[in-house]
């Protein structure tokens, strides 16, 4: 009945033996960790492997993936943040998926990108040309002001930005004044007021940018910068040199490497070779990255067609198109011809920006006979896409790839220099590190010198405190007529006073070898790099006062034999014991100096068997009392309270739950931004070397074309593609062996 109602998901039932060991050897396939530590953890989760699985994962500092990001994905790439768009509103999705979408989103994703400038798409032109309109329909509403006395008067950076929120956000900025939010029926006039008091009249145009930001779920994420319009004269009440500053403008812009231009010229225009905008284009030599439009197509229209032996009011703007009209300068990346509304008719501008582009769509059916490819909004920015793909894969990509390689390597070599994750390390490998460093020649030195010290002031305590009739007798050559018997009294004394106070050697030994640990657990002491491990080293602390405590018992018995030996075997030797000056020591009988005894004894009794057998700190370490006494309070050092903060630091390899608190890094906060942030750069050269494949032009019949199914791989130009694939979805690995 049991396994029926766990079945039916009624109740739980208790798993058999040969159950838990299934799920066990599961667990070590997976993790390759040792059954024991498996044991512990599925019974810590109630042999739930996944959930065992996750905690796991948090303890290596892991990125856990989840098989729902290619749906997610798949979902967002249909609609854009789950909304439906409109059907005039084909241009968020043709920008959504294009590469400029992919790399901005990619950059505001993750923040790594940000390092790598985007390129600008600048859009160029004379005054009135039709630039701004033409920016509006990509927007989807009104930005710039309806008064014909107001141009751009200043770069405008419109920054799209395809957010979820519900309602429009548009955002001003311009330097050195606060940002201002409006609303996107505002908009216009707050950009209109705005121009009007950083330009006032007789200024004409300035080099400062107006960047309006724009979140909304029917935009595009684009960037694009409108330049002002460029003019050939002056008029009353601007500066006379306005030729000047608005080519000015245009030609710092076109000078940027990074810059992808959008030369508007009027469909109207007399001769399409007249227009400055193109001249500039050509002076710059940006014809490869220039994409020209013919904004107002529909004010091209000839009366006089049928005189002139033409079909259609529009011949002129279709030859333009073609490339066979003769005034028309070639362009690799051809043109594109759009009908703007006119905001100054009433009715047009009444009619909203959705039915313009409908209007527009209809308009271009009916009355030009050319390919679609090369009319309206939407081709307009589909050949912004492809303009922006070539050059990202021809300029942008590679710079991306430098940069964000140099990133990681460094981030690695911070990692590296951080020590192994302690993921990767048992207690036993610290502990055997740690003895390596004790015998290192530098802490050698250290603890010989520091015991000695602590011999030589035990033994001028002890002498001090001898009354001062006898202390006269050990520091100065006995003298004619003392009796022998004083001296040997003072002697007895001496020698009685340093075996009964022996025990006091284990304070100050105690002190020595927690400098010398604190010594061991510093930068560049140790191979694993130790100092990150403050928990431990506090441990170690108290594990070695515990074992001095152990061997003192020995220590005692074994230095009053030697003690006793050495007053001993020297009867008849007169004390040299100087008061003051830098000779202070126990001067000795001849040969034989009493704190050199005690330190030598102290460390080979005291000291060697805690680094010569390190396996004497681990079994303490693992011991149930230790542990238990070691929780109780606060140690020095301020270590102790850092085991409670993160116990996703890390765990043992080899694995016993009990001491994993010894293993938490003081540096695990920062292992883990780093971890965390190699992550960001692993994504975001993945990101960016896929749109090396992506954006291939595959030719039919080549070993250039994607053909075949996933298992049989993607040829593409440069050979057969690697790729590392981490499975986490649900179920088994499937065949992927020709992958």
């Amino acid at each position: 009945l049991d396994i029926v109602g766990a079945s039916l998901g009624l109740c739980s039932r208790n798993l058999t033996a040969d159950e838990k060991a299934a799920r066990v050897t599961e667990f070590c396939k997976q993790s390759r960790e040792s059954p024991s530590f498996a044991m512990k953890l599925l019974e810590s989760e109630n042999y739930d492997v996944t959930k065992a699985m996750l905690k796991w994962a948090g303890m290596q500092n892991a990125i856990v993936l989840d098989d729902s990001d290619a749906d997610a994905e798949a979902a967002d790439e249909a609609h854009p943040n789950g909304k439906t768009s409109d059907p005039a509103s084909n241009v968020v999705l043709t920008m959504y998926r294009s590469s400029y979408g992919r790399i901005a989103k990619m950059s505001r994703r993750i923040a790594t990108l940000s390092c790598v400038t985007l390129p600008t798409i600048v859009v160029v032109g004379s005054e009135s040309s039709g630039k701004s309109s033409t920016l509006e329909r990509i927007a989807g509403f009104c930005l710039f002001p309806r008064d014909a006395n107001i141009c751009t008067r200043m770069p405008i950076k419109l920054s799209l930005i395809n957010a979820d929120d519900s309602q429009a956000v548009v955002t001003l900025k311009f330097p050195g004044r606060a940002d201002q939010v409006t609303t996107e029926e505002k908009a216009a006039e707050a950009v209109g007021r705005l121009m009007a008091e950083v330009v006032p009249i007789g200024r004409g145009v300035i080099d400062e940018q107006l960047t309006i930001e724009v979140r909304k779920p029917s935009v595009p994420t684009l960037d694009l910068v409108d330049l002002p319009g460029i003019v050939a004269a002056n008029i009353e009440g601007e500066p006379k040199d306005m030729m000047t500053r608005t080519r000015a403008i245009s030609e710092r812009y076109l000078r940027d490497r990074n810059t992808i231009v959008v030369v508007v010229v009027p469909a109207n225009i007399t001769r399409v070779r007249d227009s400055q905008a193109i001249q500039l284009v050509q002076a710059a030599g940006k014809e490869a990255v220039t994409l020209g439009v013919f904004a107002k197509a529909d004010l091209a229209h000839d009366p006089r067609y049928k005189q002139r032996k033409h079909k259609s009011p529009y011949w002129e703007l279709e030859q333009r198109l073609s490339g066979s009209a003769d005034d028309v300068v070639a362009l690799p990346n051809g043109w594109v011809a759009v009908k703007n509304r006119d905001t100054l008719i009433e009715e047009e501008e009444a009619g909203g920006l959705q039915q313009s582009s409908e209007a527009e769509r209809e308009w271009f059916s009916q009355e030009v006979k050319i390919a679609s490819e090369r009319c309206g909004i939407d081709a307009l920015v589909r050949k912004i896409d492809a303009l922006f793909t070539n050059h990202i894969k021809t300029t942008w990509m590679p710079q991306a790839v430098i940069h964000l390689e140099q990133q990681t390597y460094s981030v690695a070599s911070q990692i590296d220099a951080l020590g192994p994750s302690p993921s990767s390390l048992s207690l036993d490998e610290l502990l055997g590190d740690f003895a390596k460093a004790f015998s290192g020649s530098r802490i050698d030195q250290n603890i010989e010198q520091g015991v000695f010290e602590a011999a030589k002031g035990y033994v001028d305590r002890v002498f001090d405190n001898i009354p001062c009739p006898y202390k006269a007798i050990l520091n100065n050559a006995p003298k004619e007529g003392v009796p022998i018997l004083k001296v040997i009294f003072a002697k007895k004394m001496f020698e009685d006073a340093l075996i009964e106070r022996l025990p006091d050697l284990l304070g100050p030994l105690s002190d020595q070898m927690a400098k010398v640990v604190s010594a061991i657990f510093v930068p560049g002491a140790s191979t694993h790099h130790l100092e990150r491990f403050e928990v431990l080293r506090d441990a170690v602390e108290e594990c070695c006062t515990e074992l001095l405590k152990e061997n003192l018992a020995n220590f005692v018995e074994e230095l009053t034999s030697i003690l006793r030996s050495c007053f001993r075997n020297n009867v008849g030797d007169h004390l040299d014991y100087r008061a003051g000056g830098d000779r202070r020591c126990l001067g000795s009988y001849p040969r034989i100096k009493l704190p050199r005894i005690i330190a030598e004894v102290a460390l080979r009794d005291m000291i060697a068997p805690l680094t010569m057998e390190p396996t004497k700190i681990s079994e303490m370490l693992h011991n149930p009392a230790f542990k238990a006494r070691q929780q109780r309070g606060p140690v020095s050092g301020g270590g102790r309270k850092r085991k409670a903060e993160s116990k996703a630091s890390g765990s043992p390899s080899s694995g016993d739950l009990d001491v994993s608190h010894l293993l938490i890094e003081s540096c695990a906060s920062k292992r883990s931004e780093l971890v965390a942030r190699k992550h960001d750069l692993f994504v975001a050269l993945e990101e960016t070397r896929k749109l090396e494949w992506m954006t291939q032009v595959p030719r039919e019949g080549s070993a250039n074309s994607f053909e075949g199914s996933a298992t049989e791989g993607i040829a593409y130009e440069g050979g057969m593609r690697t790729w590392t694939v981490v499975w986490c979805g649900a179920g088994t690995l499937p065949d992927m062996h020709n992958v």
